[in-house]
């Protein structure tokens, strides 16, 4: 085996090179031997390159495992002390509507009692002037009748009790019908649709668009981490696009959890903007806040006075209600400022946040199209 046959890329003897192979591209040993080490050196080093980048993915992963873990510790840290605080505030409510039903029976049992004893006390001076009319209307005496008739007459006719009335209800009724609103609400609460959709629309879309990621990558030879990272990441050298806040603090919190869904909206889109501080002068986007407290015409009226003409604004509409599908009129009716660039409504209210509805849902995607189309300005 002293020659080596490229086209049928085996080992041959001498004997084979002159029949076999005669016509076949041979070589020696030694020749191909150095040819196929370059090659062997490129596998080396691709191999080798391969297991760095792999090892700096599982760094990665590994180390997204344990902010996932964290981030999701302190979540239920934050939601924990919530509802801890919402136990203790509907703990204390009920020692509250404990002690009112209470000392509503305290009162209402005594002047009971007191009325009680009151007519025991005229039952039986009743039954004791009864017991004289009979003995009157017995006796043989004229001259006695007639001059105990007018005393016993006068005791007959007193004034019976002024005020009988016993209040059994009081305020009860009304006390049932707040709770049975407080059940109702509690309810809602209940049935948020975040925990479910967090299990399937939610999740959906996201193992969607990482498959297509992984697809993307595969084409493009890319490594997936390094390619979903390239995809996620914001514009490297984008300058911070400012959004100045106006009316947050009669929202009830609502406005910033609005405000921050945004944010997130914004950042998925590789458009990085944060909350400044309202400056009539600068050139920055306005998003002013305007929850509904009279009527809407007036309120919305009120509330753009606040931004000059010359400055663009996004107005935020909101009305108070705890019906997820109340229905309300565009409130861009009302707006004549050319300066306002959009108009949404939201749905809130002060104990359950903003509400889990499509008109939500809708109006973030306009703002977030509003802001979009201004930052690309």
């Amino acid at each position: 085996m002293e020659i080596y046959c490229r086209t049928d890329q085996t080992c041959i003897c001498y004997l084979c090179a002159a029949t076999e192979h005669k016509s076949h591209d041979t070589v020696t040993p030694d020749v191909e031997r150095t040819e196929r080490q370059a090659q062997l050196l490129t596998s080396f080093n691709d191999s080798k390159e391969k297991i760095q980048s792999k090892e700096k993915t599982l760094t990665k992963v590994t180390v997204t495992i344990s902010q996932l873990k964290s981030s999701a510790d302190k979540e239920i840290q934050e939601y924990e002390k919530t509802f801890t605080s919402l136990l203790r505030s509907i703990e204390s409510l009920r020692s509250q509507v404990t002690e009112v039903v209470r000392d509503h029976e305290q009162r209402e049992v005594k002047r009971a009692e007191e009325l009680k004893k009151r007519l025991e006390k005229e039952i039986e001076e009743l039954k004791r002037r009864n017991t004289e009319l009979v003995e009157l209307s017995q006796t043989d005496d004229d001259i006695h009748f007639l001059q105990k008739f007018p005393s016993v007459q006068a005791c007959s006719e007193s004034e019976d009790t002024a005020n009988t009335a016993i209040n059994v209800h009081f305020f009860l009724e009304d006390l049932r019908e707040n709770l049975s609103n407080l059940q109702k609400c509690l309810k809602e609460v209940s049935c948020w649709k975040f925990v479910n959709i967090s299990k399937s629309e939610t999740s959906a879309p996201e193992v969607k668009r990482m498959r297509k990621v992984e697809e993307e990558a595969h084409s493009s030879g890319v490594p997936t981490w390094d390619w979903f990272s390239k995809k996620s990441s914001p514009v490297v050298g984008k300058d911070k696009v400012t959004i100045e806040v106006v009316g947050l603090e009669k929202t009830f919190h609502s406005g910033r959890r609005f405000f921050e869904d945004l944010i997130k909206k914004m950042n998925d889109s590789r458009i990085d903007i944060h909350q400044g501080v309202f400056d009539s002068q600068s050139s920055n986007l306005a998003l002013l806040f305007c929850p509904i407290v009279s009527r809407i015409g007036t309120d919305i009226k009120v509330a753009l006075k606040k931004i000059p003409n010359n400055k663009k604004v996004i107005l935020v509409v909101m009305h108070h209600t705890l019906n997820p599908g109340h229905i309300v009129a565009e409130s861009a009716r009302f707006v004549e400022q050319k300066n306002v660039v959009g108009t949404v409504d939201l749905l809130f209210h002060e104990n359950l946040g903003l509400l889990e509805c499509q008109l939500n849902k809708q109006s973030l995607e306009k703002v977030f199209f509003f802001c979009k189309d201004h930052c690309m300005k």
